[in-house]
């Protein structure tokens, strides 16, 4: 992540934007972020129709992707999109629809098991939400789970936005229907 998404990670899961921030979070996407001024000082806020908590963002962990969970998450890309040119909030979907998206019943048992563990570790990374909204159990990948994207792909920002979700177009244009 670079500076500017972490200090915006920061800024949102505090509520408030520090001062000597408002310079770094200058540079953040005018279509998604903006800082609004109040009477505790400048608040970092999502714009538009994203919504989120600030304890939905509070601890959240870095991650570098190993093959299985980047390309897992390419596929809750492809079956949550929405068209939009922001990923977050997405559809809901299922994990037997990111199944479809890498293969479905032509991957093996040991495949899906690995997809399955790649949703798992992506959901410990906020990158996805497994189970209904607000499930209070700990829920784990498995057939018919709602698979949504998680509150870290809010915090996403810049150019390479726009062109992963081109990318995930031209994807979802070219994959075989289900």
């Amino acid at each position: 992540m670079t500076d500017t998404r972490l200090a915006a990670a920061r800024a949102l899961a505090r509520g408030i934007v520090h001062p000597g921030e408002e310079t770094l979070l200058a540079g953040l996407d005018p279509g998604l972020w903006q800082v609004a001024p109040t009477s505790a000082g400048p608040v970092l806020a999502l714009a538009g129709d994203l919504h989120l908590h600030a304890a939905e963002l509070a601890g959240l962990p870095m991650a570098r992707l190993s093959p299985t969970p980047a390309k897992t998450l390419l596929a809750v890309l492809l079956a949550t999109r929405t068209g939009a040119a922001h990923p977050y909030p997405g559809v809901e979907a299922t994990v037997d629809d990111v199944l479809a998206v890498l293969g479905g019943t032509t991957m093996g048992p040991q495949a899906a098991a690995h997809v399955k563990g790649g949703l798992n570790k992506l959901h410990t990374w906020r990158l996805a939400q497994l189970g209904p909204p607000g499930a209070e159990e700990p829920v784990t990948a498995d057939l018919g789970v709602p698979v949504r994207l998680g509150p870290a792909v809010a915090v996403w920002s810049g150019p390479w936005v726009g062109e992963l979700m081109t990318l995930v177009g031209h994807l979802a244009e070219h994959r075989s229907p289900r």
